[in-house]
């Protein structure tokens, strides 16, 4: 009778906490990013710690600034190098008439048309009129206000999220048993015990997780940037690397979307090209570039950096990400695995008896 009213429990309050969560998702993203960041900010923070000179010692509040500090000029020299350039892109990408690219795209344009209506698998023409009707659509002032105000919308949710963000990993930095604390006033002390393990636990493998892509992202970065500036010729190649590095970060759609991105960038600069014995090859090869990345991604970097970490069968990783991606979108899809592996790290410490979780957790 025991075990069953504790699994009723257990059920309403995973229920309660899955509503509270979603209720207040925003506000627990905040937390949990602060919580990230201060695992990638805690060995430098040790190292701080560490220095001592005769008596003196850095207060935790110092060090935990200078950390927040570092990590701030950090992302801002990266961003620094990359900017300017997108930057440069967008003026020249947005330099580009409606017509100019109608008239490049004219011909094959003209042939798909030609084949779906030979087919009759479509009653309109997608030629060089529809084209050009489409890009001056997208470029009408309207849209392009519109555009501007959502941009600003989202860089104003942005200074909150990252001064949010911020102030709470700042005091996770100073006090690195803040969050145990917290967890511990909120179970009964019969559970202490279970709450330590999972926090050991999940710090020492998001720690992993989230250098790994770190790593991963650099990795990816310079292996297309390097190949598509060597092999083709291609001008924009740190832009489309850094982009591409960035969208890995979502599973299974990352690398696509970072594909079709880097073939658009390549197509739209380079108009002067013939279509089909320099463009077309082109792009036809930067696909090429960014399956062998991914197969690399997949066979070497994957394995190497988390290989430890997730310990879970690709189907089981493919169901969680499909789930989270319906339900929460592209965010969804970057915190799956992190989210998910947490919730193993749960369900091992506190209900290990039971067969399913056993099974789900034996490799953790």
């Amino acid at each position: 009778m025991k075990n069953v009213l504790r699994i009723i429990g257990a059920i309403l309050g995973i229920v309660l906490a899955v509503y509270l969560v979603y209720q207040l998702r925003t506000i627990f993203v905040y937390i949990i990013l602060a919580v990230v960041l201060s695992l990638l900010g805690r060995p430098l923070m040790n190292l701080l710690g560490k220095i001592r000179i005769k008596n003196f010692r850095l207060p935790n509040s110092l060090s935990a600034l200078i950390v927040l500090i570092v990590m701030i000029l950090f992302v801002v020299g990266i961003f620094s190098l990359f900017v300017p350039l997108i930057a440069q892109q967008a003026r020249i990408v947005s330099s580009i008439e409606a017509n100019e690219v109608a008239r490049a795209f004219a011909e094959p344009l003209n042939r798909f048309s030609q084949f779906l209506a030979d087919y009759e698998l479509t009653e309109e023409r997608f030629d060089e009129h529809y084209f050009r009707a489409q890009i001056r659509d997208i470029l009408k002032f309207g849209k392009v206000s519109s555009v501007f105000q959502s941009i600003f919308g989202v860089l104003g949710n942005l200074f909150i999220a990252i001064f949010s963000v911020l102030f709470m990993g700042f005091f996770f930095l100073r006090d690195g048993m803040l969050l145990q604390r917290i967890l511990e006033t909120l179970v009964p002390d019969a559970e202490v015990p279970h709450v330590r393990v999972i926090l050991d636990n999940t710090k020492r493998l998001l720690t992993r997780y989230c250098f790994g892509l770190v790593i991963q992202v650099a990795l990816v970065t310079l292996i297309i940037s390097v190949s598509l500036k060597f092999f083709l010729g291609i001008e924009n190649a740190l832009i489309i690397g850094f982009m591409a590095g960035l969208l890995n970060l979502i599973p299974y759609l990352g690398p696509v979307m970072g594909a079709i991105l880097g073939v658009i960038i390549v197509m739209l600069t380079n108009l002067d090209l013939n279509f089909y014995s320099e463009l077309l090859p082109k792009s036809g090869w930067i696909l090429v570039i960014f399956a062998c990345m991914q197969l690399f991604d997949n066979m070497i970097t994957q394995p190497v950096l988390f290989a430890n970490v997730v310990n879970a069968h690709p189907l089981e990783i493919f169901i969680v990400i499909s789930v989270a991606g319906t339900l929460y979108g592209i965010t969804g899809m970057i915190i799956a695995i992190p989210s998910y592996t947490v919730l193993r790290i749960i369900a091992k410490e506190l209900f290990s008896q039971y067969k399913v979780v056993s099974s789900l957790t034996r490799n953790l």
